[in-house]
C-alpha cells in the first residue's frame, strides 16, 4: 500500500485481468494509481466510497471505467 509509483503518461491499461494478477509492480502501481486521484480529492468519503462500491466484472477489464464511476458517485448532487 506504501509503494508510491506514478505511471507513466503513456501507460495503457492492460486488457486482461489476469496480466495484473501475473506481474506484482503493474498490480502495486495500478491500484495506488487508480485509487490515489479519488482520495486526494475526496478524502475519507473516497475511501468510503471505494470500500462500498467494488468493481463490477465489467469494470475488471477496464479499471480507469471504474475509476470514473467513483468519481461520478462522489459528485454533489447539484452536478449530476
Amino acid at each position: 500500500m506504501n509503494y508510491k509509483k506514478d505511471l507513466p503518461d503513456d501507460f495503457e491499461w492492460p486488457d486482461d485481468l489476469f496480466d495484473f494478477v501475473n506481474d506484482d509492480m503493474l498490480f502495486y502501481n495500478a491500484g495506488y494509481n487508480l485509487v490515489k486521484p479519488i482520495i486526494d480529492k475526496h478524502g475519507e468519503m473516497g475511501i468510503e466510497c471505494l470500500i462500498k462500491n467494488l468493481p463490477n466484472a465489467l469494470e475488471l477489464t477496464s479499471l480507469q471505467k471504474y475509476q470514473q464511476r467513483i468519481f461520478e458517485k462522489l459528485l454533489p448532487e447539484s452536478e449530476k
